[in-house]
């Protein structure tokens, strides 16, 4: 049955019933595209074919409607401070979900097989844990990570998600903290979620607010994030009461002796002082100590770090030109 190619109008409109604006296909889609290939069936199939493959829609003919989208797979979850309008979040889990799923997409026909298994037990052989550290045995795990720093206009801005395509995990990080300690511990929350089966029967977990790294509690329990705050713990501090540690500690008298009363507990327990200070910020709610204490025992280099990531991971890739030119986007 030859289907009529329908006008472009209405080939945006159905696209955007499912969340897709004009403006974030066209970000999504090759530099050579040219909307005028919409008026051709050979232009209209190809468009067709990069709106399931970088957004998971595919094109359903109805003897009822010119043109309809629907989504392979609905089930997305958002991880988000109350009264926040979910219908503002999908921007965000789209564009970053493209951007995951074109890069699953190249660690499969790159034949890199995934191995969880291994990421967990090495996650937990010590507690020495680093953000350049992790993001390397993620590589080795052929995990994929990607750091992307700009966002769809008018969409907030996740700390990070977590999506599942077929049997494959990918991690998308987006906040644009310097810390390394708070990357990694939004990063160790994320595979968090793909290890303690968060992701069953879900495409994406999209956290826009984590409750260890909030600066105020979150206005509902959710068990799944304490879940994940807990397995992100558990990966830094091992079986070491750090909560304990702290409570029994002298309050400091200044940013400085915060910083080497982290120190001094990094080294006798092998915990990250970056994480030690961020933990003191929790449990006193002192911010504003806890971040200038920070500054003196770690460089606010983490994007620096996330970027270098980012080019290592897909050198190791032999790249389709279109997924190329996709993924090219975030370095």
């Amino acid at each position: 049955m030859t289907v009529q190619i329908p006008t472009k109008t209405a080939i945006y409109k159905a696209a955007k019933a499912e969340g897709l604006s004009k403006a974030l296909i066209k970000s999504m889609l090759p530099r050579w595209w040219d909307d005028s290939l919409l008026e051709t069936s050979s232009g209209f199939a190809q468009f067709v074919f990069f709106l399931k493959s970088r957004f998971g829609l595919k094109f359903v003919h109805s003897e009822l409607s010119a043109v309809e989208f629907h989504h392979t797979k609905l089930q997305r979850e958002f991880k988000v401070r109350t009264g926040v309008d979910e219908s503002r979040l999908v921007a965000a889990s789209l564009q970053l979900g493209a951007y995951a799923r074109t890069l699953v997409k190249a660690y499969d026909y790159n034949v890199r097989p995934q191995n969880i298994d291994y990421l967990r037990e090495k996650l937990f052989e010590n507690i020495s844990l680093t953000l350049e550290g992790t993001l390397e045995l993620c590589r080795d795990a052929n995990l994929p990570v990607l750091f992307v720093s700009t966002i769809a206009s008018g969409a907030p801005r996740p700390a990070g998600a977590v999506f599942k395509f077929g049997e494959r995990f990918a991690i998308v990080l987006s906040h644009r903290h310097k810390i390394p300690s708070i990357q990694l511990f939004i990063l160790l929350h994320e595979i968090g979620h793909a290890l303690l089966g968060h992701m069953y029967e879900k495409e994406s977990i999209t956290d826009f607010s984590i409750l260890r790294l909030a600066e105020t509690l979150r206005d509902e329990a959710d068990a799944q994030e304490d879940e994940a705050d807990l397995f992100a713990l558990r990966a830094l501090r091992g079986h070491i009461p750090l909560d304990k540690i702290i409570s029994s500690m002298p309050v400091p008298k200044s940013s400085a002796e915060l910083a080497v009363f982290a120190q001094k507990v990094s080294k006798e327990y092998g915990i990250s002082a970056g994480h030690v200070v961020l933990s003191y910020g929790k449990e006193y709610a002192d911010w504003r100590v806890a971040q200038t204490a920070i500054k003196f025992l770690e460089s606010p280099n983490a994007l620096e770090i996330l970027e270098q990531h980012n080019q290592v991971q897909l050198d190791l890739l032999r790249l389709k030109q279109d997924d190329e030119d996709l993924l090219s986007r975030v370095l």
